[in-house]
């Protein structure tokens, strides 16, 4: 409250971020921007995507006409950027800030999982001429939804041979109905083994001592 005007009108809180579509890992910079000059204690806290977290720790600011922090997108996120609630955030009279809307902010989506991260272990060994590959792929239901919608663009190996031109190997998704979840598989890739080096011949001939003696030497 303003003591010299008695102002106890709270601050609204507008939440904004960069349009756009980002991944798992990206960094997303989000602005809370109040209709008056606002500040964040030291014990603020923002809540996004259900997660709670302490403003100081996403890299805020902590006064002005708005306040920006930022927020890296999970592993496995919502498809939307939601700031569900804010506490901790004034006006420079002391009035707590109104609730935030909740609703998903405009022109942002989280494109998660990604396959980059799905792979929990690739196998290579080389028998018979060729290459042979086993492939663990992350089985969370997420990544299981993710396989479904997008079984004909997953996964492809990038094989390069002694420095040569990249290759692309297909790989082939199937659904592995006694585990519930998903296989990945890919064909043998056929390397002709590197032509054996013949080895030197070298001719080696044992030489003999022998002694010529003068006659009646005997």
């Amino acid at each position: 409250v303003d003591p010299k005007t008695g102002n106890e009108t709270k601050p609204t809180l507008t939440i904004t971020a960069p349009a756009g579509t980002y991944k798992s890992g990206d960094l997303v910079s989000i602005t809370i921007t109040g209709d008056e000059y606002i500040k964040a204690s030291a014990d603020a806290t923002v809540t996004i995507n259900n997660t709670p977290y302490q403003l100081s720790d996403l890299h805020s600011s902590t006064d002005g006409k708005f306040i920006s922090f930022l927020y890296e997108v999970k592993e496995i996120d919502s498809g939307t950027l939601t700031v569900q609630s804010v506490t901790g955030i004034t006006d420079f009279f002391g009035n707590d800030a109104k609730e935030v809307s909740g609703a998903p902010i405009s022109g942002v989506e989280l494109a998660t999982p990604q396959m980059k991260n799905a792979v929990e272990r690739l196998g290579v060994t080389y028998t018979d001429g060729a290459l042979h590959f086993t492939i663990a792929a992350k089985q969370d239901e997420a990544y299981q939804n993710f396989y479904a919608k997008n079984k004909d663009a997953l996964m492809q190996l990038l094989i390069t041979v002694d420095n040569g031109e990249a290759k692309t190997h297909t790989v082939t998704v199937g659904e592995d109905t006694v585990n519930n979840g998903f296989t990945f598989t890919a064909a043998p890739y056929a390397i002709a083994p590197p032509p054996r080096s013949k080895p030197s011949q070298c001719s080696s001939r044992s030489t003999r001592e022998r002694r010529v003696l003068p006659a009646g030497s005997l």
